[in-house]
């Protein structure tokens, strides 16, 4: 039962006492350990990639959270007579009491709704059904439009090089302006602009505003879907939802420094064991960032071929030691295995940008978010995008140009260009305790 649990993209827990099915859910292996699964269970939100998670708080009561997974949101998957358990790992962890997800029969939803129970019944044993995967809403753009913005050899060159292209002016101002717009009226409805993970930290990412038309349209019907079908070819995946970034700034009096250079990270790094996730991070610009010290995004040009290099060779570790995989929760563990670079600080840079303009990163360049003495706030958004039939582990573990359209680059000279200026690993200094979550 475990093992059909977790085959699925999408299931339903159904109570096999009525046969009453929950909402759709999409469940997430935390970690890869045969004789413990952890999930997390996340409710599909009509064409939005962000996941509400189902969690069950501290007081018992069972809720969503806005998609973190910390531990009131885990679930150990347990074995149960024709079917499965679902237990609390926070409820374990901090108070040492066994509680399950249960079944609460309530008509009038229409569906399964969930309580919990600190005893073993029968409402606690759910079955698991497939559910049916509804295809992503197909977007139609100008082929115009879609062929404004022609990206020249050079920036391609650039790109491949540098790992991080800016361009220019690629957004339109209306379609800034009405993202823009989204995002102050939702920071002015109340309930503060912050989202916050299950232990109370903020994130600093506006809330409920992913998946709103104006910010998908900032990819979806501007030059910008052009260029990334121009990298990643004209089916590329992603983009039904956009990470809404703000940048607050600090007090006038502020003493606090950016973070240290070796607290770079690169997205999906603490939450995969492959730490290749997606292929391209598109940012768009909705605010002044002239100079530095403006909330800018910090890079390492040049340095995403060290990073994948140190990528390959942690998970060749894992695979040969059979090392399982864990999500990282405190500061002792190391999803790196000792191989994370040590970069230079010399060779980061701030992005600068003005509204409408676009940032391009491969998935590999590593960066990090700065600190804004700006008197405004910065707005960014990013886009987390693949090629059609990309794998995580087959094109982004092995291949650092792999399904990439960017001319003669099917990874030949990825080894001779991540040899030049080899930097150190965590293996020959002091390894970086300090795990940064991924933000930018």
């Amino acid at each position: 039962m475990q093992a059909a649990f977790l085959s699925s993209p999408l299931v339903q827990l159904v109570d096999p006492r009525v046969g009453m099915r929950s909402q759709v859910l999409r469940p997430t292996l935390i970690n890869d350990n045969v004789n413990r699964r952890v999930v997390t269970l996340g409710f599909k939100k009509g064409a939005s990639i962000k996941l509400r998670n189902l969690r069950i708080g501290r007081d018992g009561a069972v809720g969503i959270n806005n998609g973190q997974k910390g531990m009131w949101a885990r679930f150990l998957v347990e074995e149960a007579e024709n079917g499965i358990r679902l237990k609390s790992i926070g409820h374990k962890r901090e108070l040492g009491r066994d509680v399950y997800l249960k079944a609460d029969l309530d008509a009038t939803a229409g569906h399964l709704v969930f309580g919990s129970s600190e005893h073993q019944g029968e409402d606690t044993i759910f079955t698991v059904e497939a559910a049916k995967v509804e295809p992503p809403p197909v977007v139609i753009i100008d082929e115009e439009e879609l062929n404004s913005r022609v990206l020249t050899d050079e920036e391609k060159a650039t790109f491949v090089n540098d790992g991080v292209l800016v361009l220019r002016g690629v957004v339109p101002p209306e379609a800034v302006a009405d993202a823009v717009r989204t995002i102050n009226h939702q920071l002015g409805v109340g309930g503060g602009p912050w989202e916050k993970d299950d232990d109370g930290n903020k994130l600093g990412r506006a809330s409920g505003l992913q998946a709103s038309e104006p910010i998908r349209d900032l990819l979806a019907k501007t030059p910008l879907h052009g260029v990334a079908s121009q990298l990643l070819g004209r089916q590329f995946k992603g983009g039904n939802s956009g990470q809404v970034a703000l940048r607050f700034p600090e007090p006038v009096d502020s003493k606090r420094k950016d973070s240290p250079p070796e607290q770079w990270h690169i997205d999906s790094m603490n939450k995969t064991p492959h730490m290749s996730q997606f292929m391209l991070l598109a940012g768009v610009a909705l605010s002044d960032q002239p100079s530095d010290d403006c909330g800018n995004l910090h890079v390492w040009r040049g340095m995403h071929g060290h990073v994948h290099g140190a990528v390959k060779m942690m998970h060749e570790i894992r695979e040969r030691e059979r090392i399982p995989y864990a999500v990282p929760e405190g500061k002792g563990d190391d999803p790196w295995l000792g191989q994370r670079p040590l970069l230079p600080e010399t060779q980061m840079s701030q992005v600068h940008l003005q509204p409408g303009d676009i940032v391009l990163a491969h998935q590999k360049a590593p960066h990090r978010i700065g600190i804004n003495r700006s008197p405004s706030i910065r707005y960014q958004v990013y886009f987390r995008l693949s090629a059609e039939g990309y794998e995580p582990v087959g094109d982004g573990v092995e291949g650092l140009w792999r399904k990439w359209q960017v001319g003669d680059k099917d990874g030949s000279n990825e080894k001779e260009h991540a040899a030049e200026h080899e930097p150190a690993t965590a293996c020959d200094a002091q390894k970086d305790n300090d795990v940064q979550m991924e933000a930018a």
